[in-house]
């Protein structure tokens, strides 16, 4: 039987200066960019990704969860206390009770 919730090989840190952000992970860190936007830089290493995503009003890591069906896992975890923060499609990102940021991903797993 699969988790509801599965942790995805992806992360984020939201950071309200993207150009600063650009130089620390790839000058400081050494981090390899394998894409951009005006609102966000991707990042790979090993068998992972890294976002950097601008956000003038929330700062911190956001790591990301998938399932099976969004709207339903989203409802779920609304009614245990956690709130939307932003809702655009297939980016859900919530908080949750405890203040941990995290996006929810619609990823289905073959039976």
């Amino acid at each position: 039987m699969n988790a509801l919730f599965r942790k995805s090989n992806h992360a984020a840190v939201l950071a309200p200066d993207l150009k600063a952000a650009r130089d620390f992970y790839e000058n400081v860190m050494e981090l390899e960019q394998v894409n951009s936007t005006d609102e966000q830089l991707v990042f790979k290493t090993g068998d992972s990704f890294f976002y950097v995503i601008h956000d003038p009003d929330y700062t911190g890591t956001v790591l990301e969860f998938c399932v099976d069906n969004l709207n339903p896992a989203r409802d779920r975890l609304v009614s245990k206390g956690c709130r939307v923060i932003k809702w655009e499609g297939k980016d859900c990102y919530l908080r949750d009770p405890f203040g941990m940021i995290f996006n929810l991903w619609e990823e289905t797993t073959e039976k």
